[in-house]
């Protein structure tokens, strides 16, 4: 199983957008999975379902960081890390317009018409796992190596 399905395997086994992809792509780079299932608890659907930022987005951005090696100028590990967050992102939103779960669902989840609208359409079992696997496949691109920067 490539990362991609890994991740949209884990999502469709019960962890939420965010668990997925940082326990996927931390493992490749050496974290224990456990770690990046408690991290990610909090940010699935967009931070506590509040519609924010996509998980998957988060635990990609959560992965960057766990992916760059510590060195003794934490500034330029900062940096690197700033950097290709933004690349990530800029390739996220080339794909999707946006990084906001609410904008990507097209709903609320904290409001009925919202709920309605993602049971009905059932993006979560549609939608979510294509992001969930874009964040992977994005995050591969960018060729991130455990390495200083």
């Amino acid at each position: 199983m490539n990362p991609e399905e890994k991740a949209v395997d884990t999502f469709i086994h019960g962890h939420n957008c965010c668990q997925a992809v940082a326990m996927t792509i931390g493992e490749q780079h050496g974290i224990d999975p456990e770690i990046s299932k408690r991290m990610g608890r909090a940010f699935g659907g967009g931070m506590g379902r509040l519609g924010l930022v996509c998980g998957a987005v988060s635990g990609a951005l959560m992965a960057i960081g766990l992916a760059l090696e510590s060195t003794t100028d934490e500034r330029a590990t900062r940096l690197k890390a700033n950097e290709l967050t933004r690349e990530f992102i800029q390739r996220f939103i080339d794909r999707y317009d946006t990084i906001l779960c609410k904008e990507l669902l097209g709903a609320d989840m904290l409001t009925p018409e919202g709920k309605e609208k993602i049971e009905k359409e059932k993006l979560f079992d549609t939608l979510c796992p294509k992001l969930v696997q874009s964040a992977v496949e994005i995050f591969q691109e960018l060729n991130i190596k455990t390495e200083k920067p």
